[in-house]
C-alpha cells in the first residue's frame, strides 16, 4: 500500500480508550494527575500497555490494518500480532504508534507515555468492537465534550458522525445509510417495580450524548413485525437503571396497542398509556430538552405533533444520554427500523406565562 496521510482524520471526531470512564471535571484535576503521577511511577503502566497492545491485537485480527510507527516513519501493511505488541513496547515511553484501518478509514493512536489510545473516525461496527475490547481489559470508551455539542449534528448521524454507543447489544443489528435496524431478543425489557414489583433492566439501548441544555430529537419507528404482547420499540433518554424515560408503541393484541411514555425516578416507574389500533406500525416521536426538563409528542406523519408528556428527570442535568431502544419483554422477537434521526434547536419554547415562584 503506498505511504498513507492520516493527517485529515486528525480533524474528525474522535473517541479515548482510557483508565478513567469519562471526561475528568476540574474540580477532580488534582486526583486524576495522581492518577497519572501512579501510573507513570510504577509498573501500571507496563501493565497498561499490554492491555492496548491486547485491543490492537484484536483489533488487527477482526480488521485490515496497517501499522505506523514513529520516529522510525516506518509503514507494514498487514502487520502480524507480534509486531503490534513489539511496536508497542518499543514506544511506551516514546514515540508513537499508530493503526490505520483503510476498510474503514479510521485511525487508532497511541503516544508514549500517555494513558490512554485515541480512535479518530470510528464507524459504529469498530465503535462496538472496541467497547467490547476496551471493557474485556477493564479500560473505557468515552467521547470528548467538544464533539458532543449539538451544532456537529446534521440530519442524519451517518453523514454528522454522531457517535452512537451501545448499552447493551441486540440479538442483531444493523446501521447503514442513515437506517437503524434492532432485532429483539425474548425477554428484554426496560421496567421497575410499579405495579409489577421486578426490575428488569436488559433492552438494547443505543444512544448518543450531549450536555447541550436545549434540543429536540426527532425519528422516525417502524414495527411491521411486533406481534407479541408488549413488544415495543421507541426512544429513550437512559442515564442508568435508576433514572431514565422511555415512549413507544408496545403491542397488546390483535384489536390495540398501546401509545405510552413511562418516566423512572429513583428506580419506580410512572407510566401513562393509551390505547391505539393494532394495525398501526408506524409513529414518528419527538423528544425536546430544556435542562432537566423533558416534553414527549408523538406524530403520524413526522409533521402534526401531539403531546405525549412533560416530565422532570431528577438527575437530568448535564451530560444526557439518549437515542432509540427496542425489546421483547415476552417469549417473542421482532425487527424495528428506525429512520430520519434529526436533531435541531428546542422546538419546545419557554413557557411565557406565570413567572417562576422565587
Amino acid at each position: 500500500m503506498k505511504n498513507i496521510d492520516v493527517e485529515p482524520l486528525f480533524e474528525s471526531t474522535y473517541v479515548l480508550i482510557d483508565i478513567v470512564p469519562s471526561q475528568v471535571p476540574e474540580s477532580r484535576a488534582e486526583e486524576y494527575l495522581a492518577l497519572e503521577q501512579e501510573y507513570t511511577a510504577t509498573a501500571k503502566r507496563d501493565a497498561l500497555y499490554e492491555k492496548f497492545a491486547a485491543i490492537l491485537t484484536a483489533v488487527n485480527n477482526r480488521f485490515a490494518t496497517v501499522l505506523l510507527s514513529f520516529p522510525e516513519d516506518s509503514q507494514t501493511d498487514s502487520p502480524s500480532d507480534e509486531a503490534i505488541t513489539s511496536a508497542v513496547q518499543a514506544h511506551c515511553r516514546r514515540g508513537a504508534v499508530q493503526l490505520f484501518l483503510p476498510d474503514e478509514n479510521a485511525l487508532i493512536t497511541l503516544d508514549g507515555g500517555d494513558l490512554n489510545m485515541t480512535v479518530y473516525q470510528p464507524s459504529a461496527d469498530l465503535l462496538s468492537f472496541l467497547q467490547e475490547k476496551a471493557a474485556e481489559q477493564q479500560l473505557y470508551v468515552w467521547q470528548p465534550e467538544v464533539f458532543r455539542r449539538i451544532e456537529k449534528f446534521e440530519k442524519h448521524f451517518n453523514e454528522a458522525k454522531v457517535l452512537l454507543q451501545w448499552t447493551r447489544t441486540p440479538k442483531a443489528y444493523s446501521i447503514q445509510d442513515g437506517v437503524i435496524q434492532i432485532t429483539t431478543a425474548p425477554h428484554t425489557d426496560l421496567w421497575q417495580r410499579t405495579y409489577y414489583h421486578f426490575c428488569n433492566d436488559n433492552a438494547p439501548l443505543l444512544q448518543t450524548e450531549t450536555a447541550e441544555p436545549f434540543f429536540s430529537f426527532t425519528i422516525k419507528t417502524q414495527f411491521e413485525g411486533s406481534h407479541h404482547r408488549f413488544d415495543q420499540c421507541g426512544i429513550v433518554v437512559y442515564l442508568d437503571a435508576e433514572n431514565w424515560l422511555k415512549a413507544s408503541v408496545e403491542y397488546e393484541n390483535e384489536r390495540f396497542q398501546h401509545l405510552g411514555s413511562v418516566v423512572t425516578n429513583l428506580f419506580f416507574n410512572d407510566t401513562a398509556t393509551t390505547e391505539i389500533p393494532a394495525d398501526v406500525k408506524t409513529m414518528w416521536y419527538r423528544l425536546s430538552r430544556r435542562e432537566d426538563d423533558f416534553r414527549i409528542e408523538c406524530s403520524a406523519n413526522g409533521a402534526a405533533w401531539k403531546q405525549m408528556r412533560i416530565c422532570h428527570l431528577a438527575e437530568g442535568k448535564g451530560v444526557v444520554r439518549f437515542g432509540v431502544y427496542a425489546c421483547s419483554p415476552e417469549d417473542s422477537s421482532f425487527t424495528a427500523v428506525f429512520t430520519d434521526w434529526t436533531l435541531t434547536e428546542c422546538q419546545w419554547q419557554a413557557h411565557d406565562g406565570q413567572q417562576p415562584d422565587r
